[in-house]
C-alpha cells in the first residue's frame, strides 16, 4: 500500500512551507516517510534524528513534532481500512519513540553521567585547591624568609648611602650594590612568577614611575656583564620622557632585563643596544622598549618557538629556557605586545610595546635652582641633552651652560657668588678625571661645599673620587629631585612629638626602621617591640601616632595582634602591616583586619617617609 497523489501532494507542500525545502528534495522525503509508514524502512527515522541533534533547537523539534501530529491525524481521517489506521499507528509510535522518548532517555542517562562527572570533578578541583594552598604557604614562608634578608642588606646599604659618607668611586660602587639589591629583590619576585602566573594569582600593581630611570635600573641589573664582556659594545638610546607613566614597573623591568640578559646570551661579539622611544596616541603614551643584538639570530621555525617553555636554541648555553615564556605570559598579563625579528647570523630584535593610558606631568621640584652644565662639544646638539635643559628651565630652575673647558675652568676657580646647586659634566671620558681632581682642589679650600657634582655620560667606569655622583648615561631629570631633596633633608620636620611603636621578631628589621625614621625625625619616639605579646604590652601603657607591624611572628603573629588590640576597646592609631607575602589574599586580610595599609619587605626608606609624613602633617592640620 502507498500514499495517493492527493496525499502525497499534501505532505510535500507542507514540507515546503514549515521547513523550507525545495520541491525535489521534499518528494524524496514524503517517499521515504511513505517507505517507513507501510514498509517498516527506518532511513528517515535516522535522518530526521540527525536533524534533531544538528539543529538543537527547541522551535525545530516543536515544528517537526507539530508536522507529523497533523500528518498522522490528515492520514487517521483519510483511512476508512481499520487494519491501516492500526498500522498508521504503530509506524508513527515508533517514529515517535525513536524521535523523542528515545532522545529523552538519552538526555536523562547524560544527566546522571554529568552528574558523576561533576563529582569527580569536585574531588579533583578539591585536591588541585589543597596542593595549591600547601604551595602557596611554602612559597609565603620562602618569600618571608629572603625578603627578611633582603630587608637586611638593602636597609644598611640605603643608611650608608644616606649618611653621605662615601663619595666618588666609593659612591659609584655603593650605588651598584643598592641597585643588585634592588635586582635580587626582583628575581625574588621572578622566582615565585612562573608558579603564580600558572596559579592564576600574579598580581599586577600599578603606580606612577619614571621610564628613564627604570631603564637604568635594568642596565645597572647587567653592569658587571656589560663590563666583563669587552667584545661586545653596550649601546643605550632614550626619547627625554617629561612625564610620569600609571603602570605596573617591576614586571616590566623583568621583561626588559630578560630581552637583555638574552641578547648577551647569544651574542660573542658586536654590539647589544637598548632602545626605548614613544609617541603619543588618543588613549595615552605608547612606548617601544626595544633590544636588539649582533648574536647569532634565529630561523623562522625557532622564532616560532622563542615564547615556548624550557626553549632555548643552542642547547649548550645556560639557563632553563624559562625567561622568555615567563615573558610572554607577564606581555600578556599587562596587556602589552611582543614582537621579534631575527635573521640567521645577523642578530635579533625583541621589543615590548605597552599603552600608557595614565600619564602625570613630571614636576622636578627645580623652582628657583641653580643647575649648571659643562657640556663637551660632541654633545651640545644632542635632542636629549637640549630637551632636558629647556624642560628645566620651563620649570624655574636657572640654567647656565659651559660650552669649553676653559670656561668652566675660569669659573670655578673665581667665582663667589651665583654658586650653583648643582654642577653636571657631561664630557669625553678622559676630561672627567681631570675635572675630578678641581673638585677636590676647591673642596680643599672650603669652596663650592653645596654643590652637587654631577659626571653624566661617562660611557665606561672611572675612577672618580670626588664627585657626588655617577652616571655611565644621561642621569633622568628626576635624578636631580632627588639630590636636591637630600641636601635639604636637614630642613625636614624633625618629628617632635611624633610616637612610633614597631614591632617585629627580627632584631635587624627593628635596627633598620631605628634608623630610617631617625635619619629623618631625629626628635621621634621610636619603641620597638621584638614580638607580638610585647606589642599588644607596650600598647597598653601608651599611646602611640602609628604603628608598624610585621605580620609573621611566632608566638603571636600580626593578625592575632590587630585582633587583641582591638579587643581591647581603645582608640587605635593607624596601624600598617609590615610583610613579605605576595599573595593578593593576603593583601585582601590585611584590609579585611582593619589595618590602615601595607609595607612591602624590603623596606623602601620613600614609603617609610610618605607615611610619617601624613602622621605628622595631621597632627600639626
Amino acid at each position: 500500500m502507498k500514499l495517493s497523489t492527493e496525499q502525497e501532494q499534501f505532505f510535500i507542500e507542507r514540507i515546503k512551507k514549515e521547513f523550507g525545502r525545495p520541491e525535489e528534495e521534499a518528494a524524496a522525503t514524503v517517499e521515504s516517510l511513505q517507505k517507513m509508514l507501510y514498509e517498516g524502512d527506518m532511513q528517515i527515522v535516522y535522518y530526521l534524528q540527525y536533524r534533531v541533534f544538528k539543529e538543537n533547537d527547541p522551535a525545530y523539534t516543536q515544528k517537526l513534532l507539530n508536522f507529523l501530529f497533523e500528518g498522522y491525524t490528515y492520514l487517521y481521517d483519510q483511512t476508512d481500512n481499520q487494519e491501516e489506521k492500526e498500522k498508521l499507528g504503530v509506524g508513527i509510535q515508533q517514529l515517535f519513540y525513536f524521535l523523542f522518548i528515545e532522545r529523552c532517555g538519552y538526555a536523562k542517562e547524560m544527566e546522571e553521567q554529568s552528574l558523576v562527572s561533576q563529582h569527580i570533578l569536585k574531588s579533583v578541583s578539591d585536591r588541585l585547591n589543597s596542593v595549591l594552598k600547601t604551595q602557596e604557604s611554602m612559597i609565603a614562608n620562602l618569600s618571608h624568609e629572603m625578603r627578611t634578608s633582603l630587608n637586611t642588606i638593602h636597609g644598611y646599604l640605603s643608611i650608608i648611602d644616606e649618611s653621605k659618607v662615601l663619595r666618588g668611586e666609593q659612591k659609584f660602587q655603593l650605588k651598584k650594590a643598592i641597585h643588585g639589591a634592588v635586582s635580587l629583590q626582583s628575581l625574588v619576585k621572578d622566582i615565585l612568577n612562573i608558579t603564580k602566573i600558572n596559579s592564576g594569582q600574579l598580581e599586577i600593581q600599578k603606580s606612577f614611575f619614571d621610564m628613564e630611570e627604570m631603564l637604568l635600573q635594568c642596565i645597572d641589573h647587567l653592569s658587571i656583564e656589560i663590563k666583563n664582556r669587552q667584545r661586545i659594545t653596550f649601546e643605550y638610546e632614550s626619547m627625554f620622557a617629561p612625564f610620569l607613566v600609571y603602570g605596573d614597573q617591576m614586571h616590566m623591568m623583568e621583561i626588559i632585563i630578560n630581552f637583555l640578559t638574552n641578547a648577551f646570551k647569544y651574542t660573542e661579539e658586536g654590539f647589544v643596544r637598548l632602545k626605548m622611544t614613544y609617541k603619543k596616541e588618543t588613549k595615552g603614551i605608547r612606548a617601544v622598549f626595544s633590544v636588539s643584538d649582533s648574536g647569532v639570530g634565529m630561523t623562522p621555525d625557532q622564532v616560532q618557538d622563542v615564547f615556548n617553555p624550557y626553549s632555548r636554541y643552542q642547547k649548550k648555553k645556560q639557563g632553563l629556557g624559562l625567561g622568555m615564556h615567563i615573558t610572554k605570559q607577564l606581555s600578556d598579563r599587562l596587556g602589552g605586545q611582543l614582537e621579534v625579528e631575527s635573521e640567521p647570523g645577523a642578530g635579533t630584535t625583541f621589543s615590548f610595546s605597552y599603552l600608557f593610558e595614565k600619564t602625570q606631568e613630571h614636576q622636578p621640584g627645580v623652582q628657583g635652582k641653580k643647575i649648571y652644565f659643562y657640556i663637551e662639544k660632541s654633545m651640545q646638539e644632542r635632542t636629549y641633552v637640549k630637551e632636558k635643559i629647556h624642560f628645566l628651565k620651563q620649570h624655574g630652575a636657572t640654567v647656565k651652560t659651559f660650552k669649553s673647558e676653559n670656561s668652566l675652568i675660569n669659573f670655578l676657580l673665581n667665582a663667589h657668588k651665583n654658586i650653583p646647586d648643582i654642577l653636571s659634566v657631561l664630557s669625553e671620558p678622559q676630561n672627567y678625571t681631570k675635572i675630578d681632581a678641581l673638585i677636590y682642589y676647591l673642596r680643599s679650600g672650603k669652596r663650592f661645599e653645596k654643590t652637587i657634582f654631577i659626571a653624566e655620560n661617562m660611557r665606561q667606569h672611572l675612577s672618580l673620587k670626588y664627585f657626588d655622583d655617577l652616571y655611565e648615561y644621561c642621569a633622568p631629570v628626576k635624578i636631580y629631585e632627588k639630590l636636591l631633596k637630600k641636601e635639604t633633608a636637614n630642613k625636614k620636620t624633625s618629628g617632635v612629638g611624633l610616637s612610633v611603636l614597631v614591632v617585629d621578631d627580627t632584631e635587624t628589621n627593628l635596627d633598620i626602621f631605628r634608623l630610617f625614621i631617625g635619619k629623618d625625625y631625629p626628635n621621634a619616639k621610636v619603641d620597638l617591640a621584638g614580638g607580638g605579646y610585647e606589642g599588644v604590652g607596650m600598647c597598653k601603657v601608651k599611646q602611640y601616632d602609628v604603628i608598624f607591624l610585621d605580620l609573621k611572628m611566632p608566638g603571636m603573629n600580626g593578625f592575632e595582634v590587630m585582633r587583641k588590640l582591638k579587643e581591647l576597646n581603645m582608640t587605635l592609631p593607624p596601624i600598617y602591616a609590615f610583610t613579605a607575602d605576595v599573595y593578593k589574599s593576603t593583601y585582601d586580610k590585611i584590609f579585611e583586619y582593619g589595618f590602615e595599609g601595607i609595607l612591602e619587605k624590603p623596606l623602601q626608606p620613600e614609603h617609610l617617609n610618605e607615611i610619617l609624613q601624613r602622621i605628622t602633617n595631621a597632627e600639626t592640620a
